[in-house]
């Protein structure tokens, strides 16, 4: 966590940490995840995106996100 990472709220920590786990989510598997309102989630996220933490890939309902600037490791 960087210092700028101790600004975030609770809810913003808690879907950033859901990526330690898993490297795309959608809004509605983090509001589902998280047991929050879809609406909450996806503020949550785009003030994420907004912030540099999330990068936002594709649109409307088949976006997903990740962390900006991680790199996915898996096979070939």
């Amino acid at each position: 966590m960087t210092s700028d990472d101790t600004k975030l709220g609770k809810t913003a920590r808690a879907v950033l940490a859901l990526f330690d786990d898993k490297l795309e989510w959608s809004v509605p598997e983090i509001a589902k995840s998280l047991g929050l309102n879809i609406n909450t989630a996806a503020k949550t996220i785009k003030s994420l995106v907004d912030g540099g933490y999330l990068t936002k890939y594709g649109t409307t309902k088949g976006a997903w996100y990740e962390k900006t600037g991680e790199i996915a490791h898996g096979g070939s």
